[in-house]
């Protein structure tokens, strides 16, 4: 069976993206193909790429049985569209998973798409191709497909992948690899497994693991996974560092020792990663070390332990934290940070704590968004209990992470959240050289400018985003020393 995979990346406030890798993406298209589907990925990455003659014509010359979509919430918008103009010039049936798609199946169906996949495409595609292949698609009740004639979900148990020795190396080449985000830094991007045991509010990992029963990570076999990496190396000689996208790589004390031991003798590449601060410890940043870790990416989220514990379910202070920032120093590591500014009934003063942590952090580099309550997290239930979007309920689409807040808090209009997201940096700087008083003096004057100041930054971003592209290359190889 012929199937195209559209998969909107979009990035609208960066021109010239280029898109990266995704390892889902990737693991789906190869275990079709081997399993004996010809299959085409559309990868979309920059808005002027929504085009619909060039959109149709590549499906009209693949002529595929079935055409899917990917989709997360800040794109949904994107793929709704383009299955509009499908839908309205074409005989075909359309598909759609991620995260959106997985907790809205009732409006996504009602949006026109055919099927909603709910869980790991590995496991519950190869069954849809089969009943479509047998002519059988307007009477399908298949695990985790979910339609209008039949819109519940039957035994979500069948829609993960249990075994990832079950599954083929994941094929970089459907993307454009050589061009993509990460790539340009000479950089291949990993995961070691699939799931995570942690409750934040504000990630769908806790209503999905409520759905399928899975609230033990997956990791992948540790010598197969050393096999991907060395094969993804010989295939792409320009890469040079790694980074794993992971957030809890040493939560399983056995995998982790015994991936490290391989990964020190067989890659020995510099590397990256992201991991939770309350799994870090000496031995695990020791090991790290060892292994060839030259940063690592935490989520501090809020200084406000308030937000963090009651709100975000980040159970951990603020000394936690910093011990474990410290131990990353004190062993050579360098830290960045994700931070979230206009959390659900975040005050002003609150948000400014998240930036005063940082400046305690000393962060090689702290990036900060506008929180954004997606559907199918926790928080975003309690937003909609509480009417706290700015327009009274969710919005119909969810925007692409940072612009504007669509949150409403009384403490802290949207005119702070944006100027304190687009200072985050330099605020840090303030704190660190001034005395705390006399900037939050300034910051809580009447009359201070936010206004003014958000729309010259607004009106001077092009500049900007061009000057940051610039020296983007600089940052990150300061990043990696």
């Amino acid at each position: 069976m012929k199937f195209v995979l559209i998969y909107p990346e979009i990035r609208s406030s960066f021109p010239n993206y280029s898109g990266g890798y995704s390892e889902g993406i990737a693991s789906i298209l190869t275990t079709l193909r081997e399993a004996g589907h010809q299959v085409k990925l559309i990868h979309l990455t920059r808005v002027e790429q929504i085009d619909k003659d060039h959109i149709l014509g590549q499906i009209k010359s693949f002529d595929p049985a079935l055409v899917g979509f990917s989709s997360m919430s800040p794109n949904y918008r994107h793929a709704r569209a383009i299955n509009n103009f499908i839908k309205s010039e074409l005989r075909v049936k359309t598909a759609i998973g991620g995260c959106h798609a997985q907790f809205s199946p009732a409006k996504v169906l009602n949006d026109g798409f055919d099927f909603v996949c709910i869980g790991e495409g590995e496991a519950i595609l190869p069954p849809l191709f089969a009943a479509i292949e047998a002519g059988q698609e307007n009477e399908i009740q298949l695990p985790g497909i979910l339609t209008r004639k039949y819109p519940d979900l039957i035994f979500p148990e069948k829609c993960i992948v249990k075994d990832f020795e079950t599954l083929p190396m994941p094929d970089r080449s459907f993307f454009d690899y050589p061009a993509l985000r990460e790539s340009l830094e000479r950089q291949a991007q990993f995961m070691a497994g699939r799931g995570c045991p942690f409750e934040c509010t504000y990630c769908a990992n806790k209503i999905r693991n409520q759905m399928f029963g899975t609230y033990k990570p997956r990791m992948k076999n540790p010598q197969r996974f050393i096999e991907e990496i060395r094969a993804t190396l010989e295939k792409h000689s320009f890469i040079d560092n790694i980074f794993f996208q992971d957030d809890i790589l040493p939560l399983n004390k056995e995998w982790f020792a015994e991936f490290a031991s391989l990964y020190a003798k067989e890659v020995k590449l510099p590397f990256a990663c992201n991991i939770h601060p309350m799994l870090i410890n000496r031995e695990v940043i020791q090991t790290l070390k060892d292994m060839g870790c030259l940063s690592v990416q935490i989520g501090v989220e809020s200084g406000s332990e308030r937000v963090r514990t009651a709100i975000l379910k980040r159970r951990m202070t603020n000394e936690d934290i910093i011990s474990r920032v410290k131990l990353c120093e004190e062993s050579g590591i360098k830290v960045a940070t994700f931070n979230m500014l206009g959390n659900y009934s975040e005050t002003f003063d609150e948000a400014l704590s998240t930036i005063k942590l940082n400046a305690k952090l000393g962060p090689v580099r702290a990036y900060s968004t506008i929180f954004i309550p997606y559907p199918g997290t926790s928080i975003n239930k309690l937003c909609n209990e509480n009417e706290a979007y700015t327009g009274g309920a969710e919005p119909e689409d969810f925007p692409e992470y940072t612009e504007e807040p669509i949150l409403r808090n009384p403490d802290f209009p949207a005119e702070k959240v944006v100027f304190l997201k687009n200072w985050f940096e330099i605020l840090i700087r303030l704190y660190k050289k001034f005395p705390e008083k006399t900037v939050d003096r300034i910051l809580h004057r009447k009359r201070f400018p936010y206004k003014l100041i958000n729309a010259v930054t607004k009106a001077a971003r092009p500049l900007a985003i061009r000057l940051y592209l610039g020296i983007f290359v600089k940052i990150r190889n300061r990043f990696k020393q």
